[in-house]
């Protein structure tokens, strides 16, 4: 998740700039600077950045799946041709016993500190 959020940082940075150049050229000083000894003109001018640049992301969005399906990205899908884009990934037995015993040890971990800070052992 950490990682598909740093790909699409780039974009919503673009897209502040673009806000903090239209607040600019209206006059706004809401994110010119950002002092910390006036935050709350900056978090101000965050909130009214907030759904612009919220918009320009879905608009930029929309923009690459459109370019994506003139590409012919989803040409197998209306062709009715099999196209493998992703591997079905199923658990086996080992993976449900390293989560059982994973689950186990846990639970003697927590019991054993709780039983050493009530003086039980």
């Amino acid at each position: 998740m950490f990682g598909f959020a740093m790909r699409f940082f780039p974009l919503f940075q673009e897209e502040f700039i673009v806000v903090q150049n239209a607040l600019k050229a209206r006059g706004s000083n809401a994110l010119s600077n950002i002092n910390p000894l006036r935050p709350d003109r900056f978090f101000q001018g965050m909130a009214i950045a907030t759904v612009p640049m919220a918009l320009g992301a879905v608009r930029r969005s929309q923009e690459i799946a459109l370019s994506m399906e003139l590409r012919g990205l989803n040409l197998p899908e209306e062709e009715g041709i099999t196209r493998t884009l992703y591997r079905h990934i199923e658990l086996r037995r080992a993976d449900y016993v390293i989560m059982v015993t994973s689950v186990v040890l846990l639970l003697l971990a927590v019991i054993w500190r709780v039983a050493t800070n009530f003086g039980w052992f």
